[in-house]
């Protein structure tokens, strides 16, 4: 299936761009569905972790914990992101940090645990300044 996937218009007196649909590579992953309305997959992809987590939790088994159901709420989540690269693989991995919490599931220094020690933290804060400092 070719990249650049593009349509006739409905009427045939011509292309009309409320009718044109199309995929034009160029566009950074827009979809043109008419002339007023984008459809940007990026978004999309953003919202449908967090919204794949509000469903696991409301719909997930009803045999696990209530820990276990949000653990895996945000598996799903980071799942979604890393699949999509919607946000940036060091910001995915980085969400148990944040999300366990607050949502009751571990502490702070629990979620962190696995991530390393005080000197990996270390280096990941100067791989973090390096990275600041190149696009400065």
């Amino acid at each position: 299936m070719s990249a650049n996937l593009t349509t006739q218009s409905l009427p045939p007196s011509g292309p009309n761009p409320q009718w044109a649909i199309g995929l034009n590579p160029h566009s950074g992953g827009y979809l043109r569905l008419n002339s007023m309305t984008r459809f940007d997959s990026k978004l999309a992809a953003r919202a449908a972790g967090p919204i794949l987590f509000a469903l696991v939790l409301a719909f997930g088994p009803s045999d696990l914990s209530p820990d276990a159901r949000k653990t895996l709420g945000v598996t799903a989540w980071m799942i979604t992101w890393l699949i999509t690269e919607a946000v940036p693989i060091v910001a995915t991995s980085l969400l148990p940090i944040v999300l366990f919490p607050a949502l009751g599931v571990a502490s702070s220094r629990e979620a962190a645990a696995p991530y390393g020690n005080d000197l990996v933290f270390l280096f990941m804060a100067g791989f973090f300044l390096a990275t600041a400092l190149e696009h400065w």
